[in-house]
């Protein structure tokens, strides 16, 4: 299983791309992102709580 994990960095561009964001357009992104960074190919979850 490959996992597809983000650098604090690239975690804080999307926070900020998100925050400018509203409603369904912030919803959409947010679930596009939760799809590529935290399902792995088999289709189950593999979320890591951040750090903190």
């Amino acid at each position: 299983m490959q996992e597809n994990r983000l650098s604090p960095s690239q975690i804080e561009v999307l926070r900020l791309a998100a925050s400018k964001m509203r409603g369904a357009q912030r919803r959409h992104f947010q679930a596009e992102i939760a799809l590529k960074y935290c399902c792995c190919l088999n289709g189950t979850s593999s979320f890591a709580p951040p750090d903190g």
